[in-house]
């Protein structure tokens, strides 16, 4: 399985919609770029091309495993944090986690805020979510994983 590209820009887009006579007709021309199975999609791909298991990604990302194949089957929606968590569990670049944060309809990783700064910089230095959960311990953060700090 490939990851499904989108087609045109976010810019394009835009363009079209200014251009579109209706709205109805925006949605007809460019219906290739509203698949909402894309997220799922690029999620399995990502299992497949790293070879991890699902009750691999499901240990690893610290998630009950039927919420977890439940996501798998368009079944859920996942919440921000969760979809972190299952980059975190797939190891994926800060690249790759923001275009699967963007495809389940969350906005990217921002640096301007202390949290996400932490996450961003451990996502970079390929730590894994346990030490990124202890390193927002530490900084009095919210928690990625629920648990006690290691470091209290």
């Amino acid at each position: 399985m490939r990851v499904c590209k989108m087609q045109k820009t976010t810019d394009e887009l835009v363009n079209h919609i200014k251009k579109a006579k209706t709205i109805a007709s925006f949605f007809e021309d460019n219906s290739a770029e509203f698949d909402s199975l894309l997220f799922v999609k690029t999620l399995k791909s990502h299992l497949e091309t790293k070879k991890i298991s699902k009750q691999k990604l499901v240990r690893e990302a610290h998630l009950n495993q039927s919420y977890v194949y439940d996501i798998l089957n368009a079944k859920k929606t996942p919440s921000r944090d969760t979809v972190v968590k299952l980059s975190f569990a797939l190891g994926l670049t800060l690249t790759e986690t923001t275009r699967l944060l963007k495809l389940a309809g969350y906005s990217e990783l921002y640096p301007r805020i202390e949290r996400e700064a932490i996450i961003i910089f451990c996502i970079e230095n390929k730590k894994d979510i346990c030490y990124t959960n202890d390193l927002l311990c530490n900084m009095q953060e919210k928690l990625l994983i629920e648990s006690k700090c290691l470091g209290s």
